[in-house]
């Protein structure tokens, strides 16, 4: 089988869950199938096909031109829609509001897409057409009829809309607009011939609202480099992994500052956080003059290293899918905390592996209990066997080729 793979953007470098989750899947499928990826072009992604083609040199990268976004270029489809994003922005106070940009993520593809998908379709023989990521969810508009479609759910974005509205003081004045995306999110998804999600959970709350298309749990892995190592001593840490331009990730830890963090020092004065990933200098700025003992870390180049002898939080509170930092924790061998929404989707039992919670108060005993290196050690084992058992690159090879010859059939 020959497959098609359409990104908003190419999984490189290996720093995030969703860049890990996508460079494991076309590593598992490259083995049985003839993988051609496609993305926008850009001088820096011209670069990150050079360095992804070295590590899978049996896949092909094309990219697809930005010129053809042009407005003068576009059909009268893309110009309304550019013209009720104009609309959207006076009425929900401007793009710079991040819950407006969340609520607002369709996109229209024109003829010129269509041309150029076709054109690969034919140059490569492509039986399967798979997009990823809610960016291209409106790529099925253009896709044509003579192949099988599939989409790639990495997070239901209906799902992470409606916890975002839930915490805000606005939810009546964004309810509209979340209504209209989510019905978006749903005939999209109907459309194509198949929709893979990374769990259960994700598949049941899919065909619970009604999308027609039938939906396959197939779950991801992260970069399986990592030697397991058991806890033997604690610093006085606590690590969050994750970078801010992912929205969960900044709700999330913002969560833990303000409600829990204060407590654990008060019972702990030498406990420090250590926040890893990419953040801005603005937001690096604020939350150290408002929080004691947070120290930002950046991008750090073997991670492993910089959570070894800490306890990983993981205080998701939105999103869906799968959080791939929770299986990095696990091969590593670092105990962790997280709450339902953080485990979702993942086999982990409260109390065996790790500790779940959503309770602020509870959150702070299960960081004071597990600085119990006893503990630590009986959690990180539990937590390994089981992550190795469930998240091999062969499983999930079988498990996605399983679904395409169902597809094809």
């Amino acid at each position: 089988m020959n497959i098609l793979i359409i990104l908003p953007w190419l999984p490189y470098p290996y720093d995030t869950g969703g860049n890990q989750a996508v460079f494991n899947e076309i590593n598992a499928l490259s083995n049985v199938m003839n993988v051609h990826l496609m993305c926008f072009d850009s001088p820096l992604y011209r670069e990150y096909r050079d360095k992804l083609c070295t590590d899978l040199p049996g896949i092909t990268i094309d990219l697809y031109p930005k010129l053809d976004y042009r407005i003068r270029e576009m059909d009268f489809p893309q110009l309304l829609h550019k013209v009720a994003d104009k609309i959207e922005e006076k009425l929900y106070t401007g793009r710079k509001n991040v819950l407006c940009r969340q609520l607002t993520f369709h996109h229209c593809y024109n003829e010129h897409w269509a041309a150029y998908i076709k054109g690969l379709i034919v140059k490569y023989n492509i039986n399967i057409v798979q997009a990823e990521f809610v960016q291209t969810l409106g790529m099925i508009e253009v896709i044509p009829n003579s192949v099988k479609t599939v989409f790639v759910h990495h997070q239901l974005q209906y799902v992470c809309n409606e916890l975002v509205l839930s915490k805000t003081k606005e939810k009546e004045k964004y309810l509209p607009l979340a209504q209209r995306a989510k019905a978006i999110e749903i005939g999209y998804l109907s459309l194509y011939d198949a929709v893979i999600t990374l769990s259960n959970v994700d598949a049941d709350k899919l065909r619970s609202i009604g999308v027609s298309s039938p939906i396959y749990p197939s779950f991801a892995i992260v970069q399986n480099k990592y030697k397991y190592i058991k806890p033997i001593s604690f610093d006085n840490r606590l690590t969050f992994v994750g970078p801010e331009n992912h929205n969960p990730n900044k709700v999330g830890i913002t969560w833990f500052l303000d409600n829990i963090w204060p407590k654990v020092l008060l019972q702990n004065p030498q406990m420090r956080l250590d926040i890893i990933g990419n953040w801005t200098k603005e937001t690096i700025s604020d939350y150290e003059a408002k929080y004691d003992n947070v120290c930002f870390l950046g991008f750090v180049d073997v991670l492993a290293d910089a959570l070894r002898g800490s306890i990983m939080v993981v205080p998701i509170t939105i999103g869906s899918g799968i959080r791939m930092k929770i299986q990095e924790a696990a091969q590593i061998g670092i105990p962790f905390i997280t709450t339902t929404v953080g485990v979702e989707g993942l086999p982990f039992k409260s109390g065996k592996d790790c500790f779940i919670t959503d309770k602020e108060d509870c959150f702070v005993d299960c960081i004071l209990k597990l600085q119990d290196i006893h503990l630590q050690q009986l959690f990180a084992e539990s937590a390994n066997t089981l992550v190795k058992y469930h998240f091999s690159l062969e499983n999930l090879q079988n498990d996605r080729y399983r679904i395409y010859e169902s597809i094809m059939k």
